[in-house]
């Protein structure tokens, strides 16, 4: 019998990536996020070999030698109007 993936419920997941439970819905919703399997009952569920697939590939480095780090630039922004 093959191993079963560990299934992590979406307050768990959302803990690990520390995220709201909401971003992770509307992760699902736009297609985005870790893979999620959906049960006969209708809850969602995270492997968590996907949430740590998706964690490693999230990982931007910066300060390397290939990727220095961004100069930063003053925020310019559109002034709100005032009602």
């Amino acid at each position: 019998m093959p191993d079963t993936p560990n299934l992590l419920t979406p307050k768990q997941t959302a803990k690990i990536l520390t995220v709201q439970v909401a971003t992770l819905k509307m992760w699902r919703y736009r297609r985005k996020g870790p893979a999620y399997v959906r049960l006969a009952s209708g809850d969602v569920r995270y492997p968590e070999s996907n949430v740590q697939a998706y964690l490693e590939q999230s990982i931007t480095v910066v300060g390397t030698k290939d990727q220095p780090v961004p100069k930063q630039s003053p925020k310019v922004g559109r002034a709100r109007r005032r009602r």
